[in-house]
């Protein structure tokens, strides 16, 4: 989903919220008003199913928002993954190519390659953690429904 989607949920979420928020309100001004205790305990029983319906309905929402976070970190970091190993490649390359020529390979390029490598590990072992996490979270989500 694109980032405006993200945007309508948490609009929503702050909608629902500001709205549960005015229902509760008008719930505890008028319990003393009422008449009977049974009447009072009765809507404080529905504000209470109506709060724990919205919270069921805003984890939901806030769930798939970090779900879409998520899948759009993943891609960014495969993205780097890939642009940083073809960087790596080249280097390699135009390494061989001037020890070839009879040059030698600089102290700038050995540390350029070694930096690079690093973070090619680094980021492999962000993006494999990255799909562990979703995975699991995708099991919970399932275990829920």
């Amino acid at each position: 989903m694109p980032q405006s989607s993200a945007a309508g949920i948490i609009t929503a979420c702050a909608s629902l919220l500001t709205a549960l928020g005015g229902i509760i309100a008008v719930v505890l001004v008028f319990i003393p008003t009422m008449r009977s205790s049974k009447q009072a305990v009765v809507v404080a029983q529905e504000a209470k199913e109506v709060t724990a319906i919205a919270a069921k309905i805003t984890t939901g929402q806030l769930r798939e928002i970090h779900t879409l976070v998520n899948s759009n970190l993943l891609a960014a970091m495969r993205a780097e993954y890939e642009a940083t190993v073809q960087q790596a490649v080249m280097m390699r390359e135009v390494d061989g190519l001037n020890q070839a020529a009879g040059r030698h390979t600089s102290s700038a390029t050995m540390a350029a390659l070694e930096n690079i490598d690093s973070r090619i590990e680094d980021l492999r072992t962000n993006i494999d953690d990255r799909i562990r996490q979703t995975k699991i979270a995708e099991e919970q989500r399932l275990a829920e429904v």
